[in-house]
């Protein structure tokens, strides 16, 4: 009896892992006034391992029109998924904080929270500004979880829509040691639609513009079928195997 638990352990753990989980890492590199000087994040934030790769976003221009990035996975593979960032009615803009301003610096993820994103109303004066974040080439129907960081250095409360589903990130929170929902992240779950595309989108509750810091991008396991037929068969093999051993008793 106990081998055949073991065999029926091992069977489901092979079909629970037949199907790999996408992740996907993010950090915006951020530049002070035209030079990027933040460094590279590596390694695990709420989610992943140590030694996981993070594609760094950075550009020293401001950015009008729509921009467009082909992401790797966690372990530097080509994942298939493009990031597309349209200014609603803005600019796209980064900066950082500098090492001695950064975030969260006595923890593995001050590298991420040092340089941000941000959009941003222009012409100035300031405006309500909004912004669009679409991750396309993922798996039809399949659902994700969205780790979104940011911890802007003054109030700038922003709400985030992850294809429908609205979260509120709190603004003001750079001063923060240690990870806490929703102080300098959130998460958020959504469906890809029939043609592969996830939706987030941005829009400003208070201060001047939105800041982000990065992305963790987790698609949720989801058994094979097989794997629940062989769950199953196995359940009725014990029930036969009980039955004839009650027999010969």
């Amino acid at each position: 009896m106990k081998k055949t638990l073991l065999v029926m352990f091992l069977l489901v753990s092979a079909g629970l892992s037949a199907k790999a989980q996408i992740l996907i890492d993010i950090q915006f590199g951020g530049n002070s006034y035209n030079s990027t000087v933040s460094d590279i994040q590596t390694g695990a934030g709420v989610v992943g391992s140590l030694g996981d790769y993070w594609n760094n976003i950075a550009f020293s221009s401001t950015i009008y029109s729509p921009l467009t990035t082909s992401l790797q996975t966690v372990g530097n593979t080509s994942s298939g998924v493009t990031l597309v960032i349209t200014p609603n009615n803005g600019a796209l803009g980064e900066y950082s904080r500098g090492s001695g301003g950064s975030s969260l610096p006595s923890t593995v993820l001050s590298n991420l929270y040092e340089g941000f994103l941000n959009v941003d109303a222009n012409p100035y004066p300031y405006n309500p500004v909004g912004g669009d974040f679409k991750f396309s080439g993922l798996t039809a129907g399949s659902t994700y979880n969205l780790y979104l960081y940011s911890a802007p250095d003054r109030d700038r409360e922003s709400a985030w829509s992850l294809n429908g589903a609205t979260a509120v990130q709190v603004g003001y929170n750079s001063s923060a040691t240690s990870l806490l929902s929703p102080n300098n992240y959130i998460v958020l779950t959504g469906t890809a639609d029939s043609g592969g595309n996830l939706d987030l989108v941005a829009s400003q509750l208070s201060g001047n513009e939105i800041d982000v810091n990065g992305f963790q991008l987790q698609e949720q396991v989801v058994p094979e079928p097989s794997v629940y037929a062989l769950l199953v068969g196995g359940l009725l093999t014990l029930v036969i195997i009980k039955r004839k051993r009650s027999r010969l008793a």
